[in-house]
């Protein structure tokens, strides 16, 4: 089953600046040479266009000429190297450009005798010339944002630093424009998932196309019986075993097309669709595998419940990632096992499956003890084990969970619908228990809707909310006293 779409991917543009004192000896020791070598190496290994600009620079001067070069170049990053011990002057003219800035040092390369480099201390002096001289105020990620990288070139751990801040700064330039089809509104009762579309398109740039539920129908309706039947074919193909009628996937079929064609024509990122109760009423079916089989098939992400935050959250883990999240809810929390069930009711794309892979059901809580129902088609899977990235926006999209996770195996399946049994939780990257957790959920009045993605994500999604200057959603200790989060 090949992927009909794919998400957009967005290229980084990283602007190097090496600056430097002539009484030092950063020529002598090749500092720019080899910094841009070995950038150049990294760019094509992490995935981003490296711009070298004029230098070396040395004083306010050359630092306005470098300024001025960048300012065409349309930068999410500019890393400037302390080759050698330099004073602020080009820091401020290049702090002007309003971009993300990294600051670069590097190791002495001898430790006795006359000083050649003094990088460190440069390092020092810029960093807090941003936070103390440059000021408050700025935009988010610009002026007095900045992120510290120390170390050769070569070097391993640069690497791996320089590599989350990329695909951290992916994920914020993918938001940046993306549009959300959100198909109806927000769940009934659900207010804790309301959100500012004012908010969502200062902060992140993300804009809110609303559509009917009826149109999506009217338009699920007219679609001709042999694109109708192709598309159930490859559903059925990809499922272990299908456990409703053919009707219900031939409604399941013209939704998801329905669906697809809506997010082709808005030039949508994701979508945000509230598959009850209208769906039922309308026609007679829940449009979970429909949105399962969008992520699945497309690569659109697809939030449940009309979650426009929630779906906001998936963009950005799958910018992060690489691979496509899905939602879910902490369903069941297991003290025995220090264990929490993430858990939906069946739009959680395929690939996300254990090697039982996926069955197709009628939905487990719909239409149970109504007239009418039970209606189906949804997607019943367990994850597979592995590391997982969870997180959410809460407080109507101002402050950030970055929560990492592990699927394991555990004595229960769990409900029925999508799931997996995830412990060894982490926050801020550091160990949380379950009561923490749990308390920390319930102080700081989290969004009930959680974006995961398989992998360890957590210092990219981290960084992600500090660039865009989000708040932190930190451990709250429990406590057999009230406590209030403010």
């Amino acid at each position: 089953m090949g992927n009909e779409g794919s998400m957009k991917t967005h290229t980084i543009r990283v602007g190097y600046a090496g600056v430097h004192l002539g009484t030092y000896y950063a020529e002598e020791h090749d500092q720019f040479g080899r910094a841009i070598t070995g950038l150049h190496k990294l760019a094509a290994e992490i995935g981003f266009v490296l711009i070298p600009g004029p230098g070396p620079i040395e004083g306010r001067e050359q630092g306005a000429a470098a300024r001025e070069f960048f300012d065409g170049q349309d930068l999410d990053l500019l890393l400037i190297h302390a080759a050698s011990c330099s004073l602020a002057d080009p820091l401020l003219e290049l702090a002007e450009l309003g971009v993300p800035l990294a600051l670069w040092g590097v190791p002495e390369p001898v430790t006795e005798g006359d000083v050649r480099i003094s990088s460190f201390v440069t390092l020092e002096i810029f960093a807090s010339t941003l936070r103390t001289y440059v000021g408050r105020g700025s935009p988010a990620g610009a002026g007095r944002t900045y992120k510290w990288f120390y170390g050769e070139v070569d070097e391993p751990a640069f690497g791996d630093r320089l590599g989350v801040t990329v695909r951290a700064l992916r994920a914020a330039k993918t938001l940046r424009g993306a549009r959300i089809g959100l198909v109806g509104d927000v769940a009934p009762g659900f207010y804790n998932l309301t959100f500012d579309e004012a908010l969502l398109r200062s902060k992140f740039g993300v804009e809110i196309v609303r559509t009917e539920i009826r149109d999506v129908v009217a338009a699920a309706k007219g679609y001709g019986s042999e694109e109708v039947r192709r598309v159930r074919g490859d559903m059925e193909a990809a499922a272990r075993a299908v456990h409703v009628d053919q009707a219900a996937m031939d409604r399941a079929a013209r939704v998801y097309l329905a669906l697809r064609d809506l997010a082709d024509a808005s030039d949508c990122s994701a979508l945000a669709v509230r598959d009850w109760p209208e769906f039922q009423e309308l026609y007679q079916m829940s449009p979970l595998l429909s949105m399962a089989w969008l992520t699945e098939s497309r690569e659109i992400p697809v939030a449940c419940e009309g979650d426009s935050l929630g779906a906001l959250c998936m963009i950005a883990l799958a910018a992060i990632s690489g691979n496509m999240p899905t939602l879910v809810d902490f369903g069941f929390i297991d003290r025995e096992t220090e264990s929490v069930l993430l858990w939906h009711l069946g739009s959680s794309p395929h690939r996300m499956a254990d090697d039982a892979g996926v069955t197709y059901e009628v939905h487990s809580t719909l239409g149970r003890n109504n007239r009418g129902g039970p209606w189906g088609v949804v997607v019943d899977q367990v994850y597979r084990p592995g590391p997982v990235t969870i997180t959410n926006l809460s407080h109507g999209g101002t402050d950030l969970l970055a929560m990492g996770g592990r699927i394991d195996a555990h004595p229960s399946r769990g409900f029925s619908g999508d799931r997996g049994w995830s412990s060894a939780h982490t926050l801020d990257g550091h160990p949380i228990g379950l009561d923490d957790l749990v308390n920390t959920i319930l102080v700081a009045g989290l969004a009930h809707h959680s974006a995961i993605v398989p992998g360890d994500w957590t210092a990219e999604l981290t960084e992600f909310g500090a660039w865009l200057e989000l708040g932190a959603i930190h451990r709250i200790a429990s406590s057999r006293a009230l406590q209030v989060d403010r």
